[in-house]
């Protein structure tokens, strides 16, 4: 408006845009506040995030790694159960496989729970065609 305008108009438009730009300048700086209070939450929550990370992807690692010890368990089993209910040449291939403490299959299934003996658990068992069920199936079935 020019200067030559009613000057109560003037001043009441003045005054509107005198309002405005105060609640512009406080609904800014409420925003600037707000946004600094989240990003110092955020900067105090990284660590915990990366420490959340680094213990999934080892929970990860160690997943997989027991599913590849339950394959290789699996397969050891498989290989058993067809060496024991298969032909006396493969009950002879059973015996050779044996180490000379008499331990040898039942020893690699239980080193291969762990990736290596696990102590008591890797004891001769009373009666070897059961022996190795006591040790992995303990759900009782």
């Amino acid at each position: 408006m020019s200067g030559k305008a009613d000057p109560t108009v003037r001043d009441m438009l003045e005054a509107i845009h005198g309002a405005l730009q105060k609640a512009n300048r406080r609904a800014l700086e409420a925003y600037r506040t707000a946004s600094r209070e989240r990003h110092q939450l955020l900067s105090r929550m990284l660590p915990c995030w990366q420490t959340i990370q680094n213990t999934l992807v080892k929970m990860d690692r160690a997943v997989a790694s027991i599913l590849e010890r339950a394959r290789s368990i699996d397969r050891h089993m498989d290989e058993y159960h067809d060496m024991v209910a298969g032909s006396d040449e493969q009950r002879s291939a059973v015996d050779h496989h044996r180490s000379p403490d008499g331990h040898g299959l039942h020893s690699a299934v239980c080193a291969d729970l762990r990736g290596d003996p696990v102590g008591d658990l890797c004891a001769e068992p009373e009666n070897r065609s059961t022996g190795v069920y006591m040790l992995l199936d303990t759900s009782g079935t």
